[in-house]
Order: structure tokens, then C-alpha cells, then sequence
């Protein structure tokens, strides 16, 4: 059981697998489900872009023997995705991590910053709502 936006929920009991391994690469319907209720925003620092518009990116990536499992997804809008040092040959770009705390920030050379959005807590339940449908 995980607790979500002050609310106990049983995320991690869904029928559909939350932890894939090196099975798959890309996220589930069940894991973007989770992903969406637990994070509801870009992770990147000050960002607010819903979740519907962000993409799930790996932390430890795939082609370095990260696996799919929830605990090492993260959300991103496709700006913070891009500035991730795996998505391109720059060594100037961070890499996103998760911490001791389960915050997923951006290092970079050697810095880390909080991965904490004004709306985390306010967006997952909106976006279940959009999930839902009107």
C-alpha cells in the first residue's frame, strides 16, 4: 500500500504487473496508470506539466540494464525528457535520479535539485478525472 496525496491506495495490487524487469522496455497501461496517480506531474523541478503530457523515462536507462519497473519509471514533459544526458551525446545534460526519498532529481555535475512540483499534490487526482472521461 502506498500513500498518495494524504490517501492510502492499493496502487501496487492491480492484476496487471507493476514490475516488468528486463522483460518489456516500454510501461504498461497498469504502470502509466500508477505512474499517474503517484507522480501527476513532470518531475522536474518547478515544472507543472500534467501528466497526460509527459513521458515515462527510465532512470537507471534500459541500455545501461535498468529495468521496468515503477520504482525506476518517472514522468517527464518531453523538455525535461530532452535534457536528460541519455537522450543525446551532450555531456553538459543532467541525468534524473531517484534519492534516498524517493524524490527524483536532476544531477548535474555533481548537484542534485528536488524533483517536487507546486502541483504534484493537487494534479493526480485531476488526472484521474481526465482518465475517467467527462
Amino acid at each position: 500500500m502506498r500513500r498518495i496525496g494524504g490517501c492510502v491506495s492499493t496502487i501496487r495490487s492491480l492484476s496487471s504487473p507493476i514490475a516488468l524487469g528486463r522483460t518489456e522496455r516500454l510501461a504498461t497501461v497498469a504502470q502509466r496508470i500508477a505512474l499517474h496517480a503517484e507522480q501527476g506531474v513532470c518531475q522536474a523541478e518547478g515544472c507543472n506539466q500534467g501528466s497526460a503530457r509527459c513521458q515515462v523515462h527510465h532512470l537507471k536507462a534500459w541500455r545501461y540494464g535498468g529495468k521496468t519497473d515503477v520504482d525506476n519509471l518517472a514522468l517527464l514533459c518531453a523538455r525535461h525528457h530532452g535534457l536528460n544526458r541519455d537522450a543525446g551525446p551532450n555531456r553538459s545534460r543532467g541525468q534524473f535520479q531517484r534519492d534516498g526519498d524517493g524524490k527524483v532529481r536532476l544531477k548535474f555535475r555533481g548537484r542534485a535539485t528536488a524533483g517536487e512540483s507546486t502541483m504534484s499534490r493537487f494534479a493526480a487526482g485531476e488526472t484521474l478525472r481526465h482518465l475517467r472521461g467527462p
